[in-house]
């Protein structure tokens, strides 16, 4: 028996079949060999680009313009929301203004009503019988004020008219009586200067004794009679005369009483008339602000308050608008172990988390502006640093899409490039570095 067969009956297998084994096995140490050496030499060799990684959102690069509102109140109509586009002075929202329109209401009525009152004191005060009810366009309600104050004004100096003409026709009832008087005065003077002549001639006669005594006392009392009348005409005509004074005066008086009230009244109205007006004009300035308007043109950006019927407060910020010509940044954090890796100028790849990842491909940045100092989160109390990363071009972007600020972005800050290796044997050489300096 030969050794071949000796072989082929103890595996069960013929030499050619073994063979075949062996060359596969060698083939793939070979293969594998190979492999070993290409990795190892892209590990070596290869450079791949390490990158910092940061998490951030879009801001713009000036403060926000707050629309806010000074007195607050209901809100009745929204007509923007966030991504519009506003140019100075747009409506962007109306407060409800019923409760102010309503305080107006009130107080023009006021107004008129006493502007009414004022003119009529002041035609009172001047003596004239028409009311100046100004040169300003009057609603019917006014209209019809003012003609009630015209009515007013007639009524009083008809009142007062009628009272001086009494007053007139007395004060001629007695200028003619007191005339009257004078005319019998003057007769009984004329009577008693004869008696008295007589008187004279008499007691002439009497002392001669021509005359009897009777005589003389017929002609003495007949003298004393026309004297007593005559002083009694005197006093007479000296109380019509006080009484033609009396009535006199009382006819200015009643003119002059009249506008001396006019006077006071109207002196007593007029600060009431500038407090109306002083309200009105706060009230319709007050009414012009329910009207919010865009400080400026821009986009807006927020609308914290987006509900009809919400009520807004003193103060309260209602529309956050984006300055135009305001550019967007990328304001993103930094682990203080990786700030020594960041520099103002290195590329950044800028990945927006809002967009669909499949669509949307990353956009090249600049690294603007890296903070001196770290800062301390107040929720998580860890330390970073503040960077700053501009969009280089926007065209990337799928159609239909836009940067907004306060979107979430995360940010790969390029660095140094390195080989494979070197990632896989850093941990152990960092590991090993401390091993080393422990005690």
């Amino acid at each position: 028996m030969t050794f071949a067969s000796t072989f082929e009956h103890d595996t069960g297998r013929s030499p050619q079949d073994e063979f075949g084994v062996v060359r596969q096995l060698l083939m793939a140490g070979v293969l594998g060999l190979a492999l070993i050496g290409g990795f190892g030499g892209w590990a070596v060799y290869a450079q791949l680009n390490s990158a910092v990684i940061g998490r951030g959102a879009i801001k713009v690069d000036r403060e926000l313009r707050l629309a806010q509102h000074l007195e607050g109140g209901m809100l009745a109509e929204i007509l923007v929301k966030p991504g519009d586009r506003v140019a100075a002075g747009d409506i962007m929202m109306r407060l409800d203004t019923v409760e102010l329109e309503t305080a107006i209401a009130v107080r023009r009525a006021q107004l008129a009503d006493m502007s009414a009152q004022a003119a009529r004191f002041a035609a009172e005060r001047d003596g004239l019988i028409m009311i100046d009810s100004g040169s300003e366009p009057q609603d019917a309600m006014t209209q019809e004020l003012f003609a009630s104050e015209a009515l007013l004004l007639r009524q009083s100096q008809q009142e007062r008219a009628t009272t001086r003409a009494a007053l007139g026709l007395r004060r001629e009832r007695l200028q003619h009586e007191t005339a009257g008087l004078v005319s019998r005065q003057a007769s009984i003077g004329s009577q008693l200067s004869l008696a008295q002549v007589e008187l004279e001639r008499t007691r002439t006669l009497v002392e001669r004794g021509s005359f009897a005594p009777s005589q003389l006392m017929q002609i003495e009392s007949e003298t004393l009679r026309l004297a007593g009348e005559q002083s009694e005409i005197a006093s007479l005509i000296a109380q019509n005369s006080a009484q033609v004074e009396e009535i006199t005066l009382e006819i200015d008086r009643i003119q002059s009483t009249a506008a001396l009230e006019a006077h006071r009244s109207l002196r007593e109205i007029e600060p009431r008339l500038m407090e109306l007006r002083q309200e009105i004009t706060a009230l319709e300035t007050r009414l012009f602000r329910s009207v919010i308007r865009a400080p400026e043109a821009g986009i807006v950006n927020e609308v914290p308050v987006n509900t009809v019927g919400q009520i807004i407060a003193p103060g309260e910020t209602v529309v956050k608008l984006v300055p135009e010509g305001a550019d967007l940044v990328i304001e993103f954090q930094i682990s203080p172990t990786d700030i020594d890796q960041i520099t103002i100028g290195q590329e950044a790849r800028l990945k927006f988390l809002s967009f669909n990842q499949r669509t949307t491909p990353e956009i090249l940045g600049i690294v603007t502006h890296v903070g001196a100092a770290s800062q301390l989160d107040p929720n998580s109390r860890a330390e970073y640093f503040l960077a700053q990363a501009l969009p280089v071009k926007n065209d990337a972007l799928p159609e239909g899409t836009a940067l907004v600020p306060g979107m979430p972005v995360e940010v790969y800050v390029k660095t140094a490039s390195r080989t494979p290796a070197d990632f896989f044997l850093q941990p152990i050489r960092d590991s090993f570095r401390r091993a080393m300096t422990e005690e």
